[in-house]
């Protein structure tokens, strides 16, 4: 098989953690949690802050000027492996609160340092009554054809799935993309919507051909009466929210990749065990 993938037993290369509030997080909010920096430099050592920025002609109406705006839109806080490629990153921009894991392993080993760092930040949102919009899971997978460029077959990662792409796609060569999505609104975990996107992109990188497919299911919330800070809340004998939801997105998340990669692929990155 000429596709392999990114790593020996799965081919994530990130995967993105998401909590999407109904209103941005006001200045003052980022500002404090810059401040609180100690509560997350002893997991995530480095900090930095995103500024707003503005543009804008010089009098004479010529010169496109970019000026940094005072205040601060958001702060990140990550962690970094021994090759300078991200470990986690936490980070609070606009309305949303995101964390990103580079090194992954199993969802077992992953989700529950995603939940801490996601339950830590919505504790900063206690002076700020917000409440959640959306849940969001992204996957990135990467698969990386080693035959030679005059060989490339598409076919060799999609197998019987290859029906997923348009047949025009199935013989442009190791260059090209697809992005499709929809939503359902049946059978969530959470009353609202849910939206499945796949983004399907061949490209060259780094001397190397490679498939990156990029899964999102994201729940919207039908009625945006759920706290921030209450979403990680166990009720009665109930799993908390945040934990129901995120499980089932991980689940279709898998299915997602399962219904584009051949099976014999599929059994490679164990898409089929926890």
């Amino acid at each position: 098989m000429a596709f392999r993938p990114r790593n020996d037993d799965h081919a994530i290369v990130e995967v993105a953690f998401a909590l999407l509030l109904s209103q941005n997080i006001p200045p003052h909010i980022i500002r404090q949690i810059g401040d609180r920096a100690d509560e997350w430099t002893g997991d995530l050592p480095i900090v930095a802050e995103t500024k707003s920025a503005g543009a804008f002609v010089d009098n004479e109406g010529k010169n496109l000027r970019f000026s940094e705006l005072e205040g601060i839109t958001g702060v990140l806080f990550k962690s970094v492996q021994r090759d300078a490629s991200l470990d986690w990153q936490t980070r609070f921009l606009d309305n949303v609160i995101s964390v990103n894991c580079g090194n992954y392993t199993r969802w077992k080993n992953v989700w529950p340092t995603a939940r801490r760092f996601l339950d830590r930040g919505v504790q900063h949102l206690t002076d700020f009554s917000t409440n959640l919009s959306s849940f969001a899971l992204q996957y990135v997978d990467e698969f990386v054809w080693d035959g030679a460029v005059e060989d490339y077959d598409i076919k060799e990662l999609f197998g019987e799935q290859v029906d997923i792409l348009p047949s025009m796609l199935q013989s442009s060569g190791p260059l090209w993309h697809y992005h499709l999505g929809w939503f359902e609104d049946t059978d969530l975990a959470q009353p609202g919507r849910r939206l499945h996107r796949l983004h399907i992109d061949a490209v060259e990188q780094q001397g190397e051909y490679v498939v990156r497919i990029d899964t999102v299911i994201r729940y919207d919330i039908a009625q945006l009466n759920l706290e921030a800070v209450h979403a990680f809340d166990k009720v009665d004998d109930d799993q908390p929210k945040v934990d129901i939801v995120f499980d089932d997105m991980h689940e279709r998340s898998k299915n997602l990749l399962r219904s584009a990669v051949s099976d014999g692929l599929a059994a490679r990155i164990k898409l089929n065990d926890a």
